[in-house]
């Protein structure tokens, strides 16, 4: 079972919440370390696969899901929450596979590598 096919039995299931908030207590670190490499990644353009794009548009419907009922239920943000922790679990996991895409080269990039492949 590939990552999309566990997010959207997840999701399906009504578990969602569930699995993200049992692994908030070790997802921390991780969602830490993914933090500062989206701070220090430079913009840039993915190439999304179908899969990826998938898993991406399902977890996109689920943390838009948990933010709702969150806002719907008169929530007032704690850090200590296990509901956002769980939003931020799969906001984390959002990032990590549109990550994992392959990077699309900028019109620079192509063309630096054009000139360079010419002149030699």
């Amino acid at each position: 079972m590939n990552a999309l096919e566990i997010v959207e039995e997840q999701v399906k299931s009504g578990a969602a919440l569930e699995t993200a908030q049992a692994l908030a207590s070790d997802g921390a670190d991780r969602l830490a370390g993914l933090l500062v490499e989206v701070a220090t990644a430079p913009v840039m353009r993915r190439r999304v696969s179908r899969e990826a794009g998938r898993a991406l548009e399902t977890l996109a419907h689920a943390i838009e899901y948990l933010a709702d009922e969150y806002v719907h239920n008169g929530r007032v943000g704690s850090v200590h929450d296990p509901e956002l922790k769980a939003i931020q679990i799969l906001k984390a996991l959002n990032r990590e596979i549109y990550f994992a895409c392959p990077a699309v080269p900028t019109m620079w990039e192509r063309w630096q590598k054009f000139v360079g492949a010419t002149t030699h």
